[in-house]
């Protein structure tokens, strides 16, 4: 499993977010709310993911699309400061992937959030 203890303790999993993506991945409506209604909020600023080497960067609308919650993300294109051409970034040592977010929603299959 392990070769070695350094092995052991190294660290798995790094999380960089801001509190408006911490509230959208706990589903917490309320703190959502607040961030939509402030119109100092950056709605296009990701979160930064590192996992095994693999890092993922993703915006709110990203984050939307992954959760499939439309209301969410009608809600967040009525700003008029929101980006959707952000990409969804993986990169490891090798290479880079992105993915936008209208490729997202055709990957997932999901039409009703195309049509948006």
């Amino acid at each position: 499993m392990f070769e070695s203890i350094s092995d052991f303790n190294k660290v798995l999993l790094t999380i960089k977010e801001t509190s408006f993506n911490s509230a959208i991945k706990n589903d917490d409506m309320n703190i959502i709310d607040i961030f939509l209604s402030n119109p100092k909020t950056n709605v296009n600023y990701g979160s930064t993911e590192t996992c095994d080497s693999i890092t993922t960067q993703k915006t709110p609308l990203i984050l939307w699309i992954e959760k499939e919650n439309t209301e969410l993300i009608k809600a967040l294109l009525n700003r008029n400061d929101i980006d959707v051409n952000s990409n969804m970034i993986q990169s490891n040592n090798d290479n880079k992937t992105k993915k936008s977010c209208l490729y997202l929603a055709v990957e997932k299959g999901k039409c009703k959030i195309v049509e948006l």
